[in-house]
């Protein structure tokens, strides 16, 4: 199976963020992926916690749960890793240059998701070195 995990500079502009994942997930499709990882954040990376605060969204509705239910209607499965799990596991999440996720899967309306409930390091043969920038 071909996995991406997709890199992104987000920014606080959340339309614009949800067009650029967008576009790269179509890119990852087109390549042969069958399964695509984007950052924690890709939505929005705010300076502070007030400006992810700021565009919180109800359950089932907004532009960030919209774009990815019809971005998971195009064949690809979102992962959603809650907050406890991300806590528990995120050295692993945001070192690891692969990951295999437990959980479980849920179809809601269309869009298949993978809640996960713990992520485990996965050793690969040749693992490219990291573009975080920061």
């Amino acid at each position: 199976m071909k996995v991406a995990t997709i890199q992104m500079n987000s920014g606080p502009d959340v339309t614009h963020n949800i067009g650029v994942a967008g576009t790269l997930l179509a890119q990852a499709a087109e390549a042969g992926a069958v399964l695509a990882v984007l950052p924690e954040n890709f939505a929005i990376m705010g300076a502070k916690e007030a400006d992810r605060l700021a565009v919180a969204e109800s359950p089932g509705a907004g532009p960030i749960q919209v774009g990815g239910r019809n971005t998971a209607l195009t064949g690809m499965a979102n992962v959603i890793c809650p907050p406890h799990v991300w806590a528990r596991y995120r050295r692993i999440g945001a070192e690891s240059g692969a990951l295999l996720v437990h959980g479980r899967v849920e179809r809601t309306e269309g869009a298949t998701n993978l809640v996960a409930s713990r992520l485990q390091r996965l050793r690969v043969a040749a693992a490219p070195p990291s573009r975080d920038f920061r």
